[in-house]
């Protein structure tokens, strides 16, 4: 033996990667968050742009709520188109979306 080991290590082949891109959907806008917790309380909010899945103000679901008042409309005789329109003319033009 001339004193040099050979060593090997498992997979020696060429692996070509690929780097999929994620497609962005433009019907949203994407936002990238700087803090991040998973509970947090805090006296004061200020904020240009708010999203959220649920709004509880002093043990009332927002949403909730909201949809209520719609259903309310619709059983006093508002008809749909009308009510349809109230939701349609709230909606926002792009989302805001956490980026990938």
């Amino acid at each position: 033996m001339d004193g040099k080991v050979s060593v090997h290590a498992q997979g020696t082949k060429d692996v070509a990667t690929t780097k999929v891109e994620r497609t962005l959907d433009p019907n949203f806008e994407y936002v990238t968050p700087t803090i991040t917790a998973g509970v947090a309380g805090f006296n004061q909010v200020l904020a240009h742009q708010i999203a959220a899945d649920q709004l509880m103000i002093q043990g009332i679901d927002i949403l909730r709520l909201d949809e209520n008042i719609l259903n309310l409309l619709r059983a006093k005789g508002v008809s749909l188109a009308e009510t349809q329109k109230a939701v349609d003319e709230a909606k926002v033009a792009k989302p805001l979306r956490l980026r990938p």
